[in-house]
């Protein structure tokens, strides 16, 4: 199988692309809506929008789901501080997001959504946790041989 070199191909092609160009050319110089359209391509092009547009659409993807967890953890919030809003939140959240919280099977209830805000706040507490009414253990001194402090005068 021989390789045609590029030279001979331009060769071949370069009557009907001069008949191409000059038919466009003078579409272009007719239809101005034409003329605009084939420039917004080559710009298109030349700027690598197909490019732009992934990078845009992955970043945005990606951007969902740390919102979503942010916004769970905000409603989770809000129920811990305001005990008598979680009928109202309930409501709500059923309104936005209809079959995902609520008491059926498969759905969310309130009080998960609340237990995992303690984890995404950083309290560590979950809503259920009642004080306990015992002391505080006193803290004790770890047993086992004292560890050996370097000496200032030690070589490597």
């Amino acid at each position: 199988m021989s390789r045609v070199a590029p030279e001979q191909v331009r060769r071949e092609l370069h009557p009907a692309l001069l008949w191409l160009r000059a038919r466009t050319d003078g579409l272009r110089d007719r239809v101005p809506l034409i003329d605009r359209g084939w420039r917004a391509t080559e710009h298109y092009v030349g700027a690598q929008g197909s490019l732009l547009a992934a990078a845009v659409t992955y970043y945005a993807f990606l951007s969902i789901f740390p919102l979503l967890a942010l916004a769970f953890a905000a409603v989770g919030v809000l129920a811990r501080v305001f005990p008598g809003a979680e009928s109202g939140l309930t409501e709500t959240l059923q309104h936005l997001l209809p079959g995902m919280i609520g008491p059926g099977p498969h759905q969310l209830a309130l009080s998960q959504v609340t237990s995992a805000a303690a984890t995404a706040a950083g309290s560590g507490e979950t809503p259920s946790a009642e004080p306990s009414s015992a002391p505080a253990a006193p803290a004790t001194a770890p047993t086992g041989p004292p560890s050996a402090a370097p000496s200032s005068g030690a070589t490597r």
